[in-house]
């Protein structure tokens, strides 16, 4: 059980020489953890120690005990205060009751009153506990309803309009009926990553998303909203302007800029990459399912596997670099199946094969090789994914004859082998767990 803290504020420099004897604290639970002769120096003990009880004086130097009182209360400060005093008026305890104190003790004060006093201060503490405590949990089951209710809705398993409605009257959730903007975030290799960590540097991962989503979307003074889990490292979110009287292309344009922003905070922490869809806005609550399927939808949109992508109807991953080095990617995953080269891709592309590496290390900061790799093995998971093909074909599909360097390249960029992968990945999504 927790110990309860005292502090001891009065003049009187035998009573706080007595206080300590006057009864057990330990058997009591409780600790006497300070002391102060005036209340100047009391508020300031009790701002730096927050004890759970404070042993107040009335009549002291400096400050007296209701001046003190009423500090704390301005300043909130939660300590429950028993009243000592050597005055017998009513109206000086009427006026510490109305300032926060929860006892009034007369001096001398006995054994007998004191640890009365005590015990029901510690029963009101524990009580004040237990209710929080409740609430705590009663908030937490709220939220979860809530969170449950609008995953359902994300995803389509509401659709009547009234319904929701009902719904979201009822759960009294903040959620306004239009112009929302829903937000589809996904881990990339979330499968693996799982895979690849121990759960104290997961849950360790999972806090910064968290932080970073609150940070960088909810918490900007732009935009209010609501974050949806929906599976292990994907998130939905939807967001509503705060201004009202916001441009849409304004509002798309900075719920991209907020987006870029998430993906910089994440960086910093790892170079784990994620895939962000960006949807049109939403009129109406009817068409935030279409709207989620959309985000989705061009979350898929990745320029090259293992880089962070951000896409909505009006842009994609491709807008970010020059149209040769679009084309070079094109040309990749049109052909990673077949024996390209730097020369090949140079003779398809009208360029010179030095201009693309130079293009490729200057925009990329990757060689072409490299490229060829990342596209192959990404095709791979997505094959093996599928259920469908050996790993022996697989290899053969996306271009290597050698099983063995096709393995090694795999576990490599991966980071675990095709084998393990298979066991990992969840048979038929094929499309948000590619490195």
């Amino acid at each position: 059980v927790k110990m309860l803290s005292l502090v001891v504020i009065d003049d009187e420099y035998l009573l706080r020489l007595g206080i300590p004897q006057i009864i057990d604290w330990n058997a009591m639970g409780i600790t006497i953890i300070g002391e102060a002769s005036n209340g100047e120096d009391g508020l300031a003990l009790i701002k730096s120690l927050r004890p759970d009880i404070v042993l107040l004086d009335i009549q002291m130097p400096i400050m007296n005990g209701l001046s003190m009182m009423e500090a704390m209360k301005k300043e909130a400060i939660p300590s429950k205060i028993v009243v000592l005093s050597g005055y017998n008026d009513f109206e000086y305890a009427q006026i510490a009751m109305q300032n926060g104190a929860v006892d009034y003790l007369l001096k001398p004060v006995t054994q007998e009153n004191l640890t009365s006093s005590m015990q029901r201060v510690k029963a009101m503490i524990a009580a004040e506990q237990e209710t929080s405590q409740y609430r705590a949990r009663l908030d937490q089951e709220i939220s979860s309803i809530q969170h449950q209710f609008l995953r359902r809705l994300v995803l389509g398993e509401i659709a009547n309009l009234s319904d929701i409605k009902k719904k979201i009257e009822m759960l009294k959730l903040p959620l306004e009926l239009q112009d929302q903007v829903v937000i589809r975030i996904c881990l990339d290799q979330r499968f693996v990553f799982q895979k690849l960590y121990s759960p104290e540097k997961i849950q360790e991962y999972w806090n910064t998303y968290e932080q970073g989503i609150k940070q960088c979307l909810l918490e900007t003074g732009i935009f209010t909203g609501f974050s949806i889990p929906i599976d292990t490292g994907i998130q939905c979110l939807l967001l509503h302007p705060i201004d009202s009287h916001m441009h849409p292309d304004t509002i798309l344009d900075t719920v991209y800029d907020c987006c870029n922003n998430f993906l910089l905070f994440m960086k910093s922490f790892s170079q784990v990459s994620f895939s962000i869809g960006i949807s049109d806005i939403c009129r109406n609550f009817h068409d935030i399912s279409a709207a989620y399927q959309a985000a989705h939808s061009y979350s898929r949109q990745k320029f090259l596997p293992g880089r962070s992508s951000i896409a909505s109807r009006v842009r994609n991953p491709f807008d970010e670099y020059p149209a040769e080095i679009q084309k070079t990617i094109q040309y990749m995953k049109a052909n990673y199946f077949r024996d390209i080269t730097v020369g090949s891709a140079a003779k398809a592309l009208y360029i010179s094969p030095s201009h693309l590496m130079h293009l490729l290390k200057k925009e990329l900061g990757l060689t072409f090789n490299t490229c060829v790799t990342m596209v192959r093995i990404s095709a791979a998971q997505k094959i093996l994914a599928s259920g469908h093909s050996s790993l022996s074909d697989t290899a053969q599909i996306v271009g290597y004859r050698d099983v063995k360097h096709f393995s090694q390249l795999f576990t490599n960029l991966v980071g675990v082998s095709p084998s393990v992968y298979c066991t990992l990945i969840q048979k038929g999504d094929t499309g948000d767990d590619s490195f």
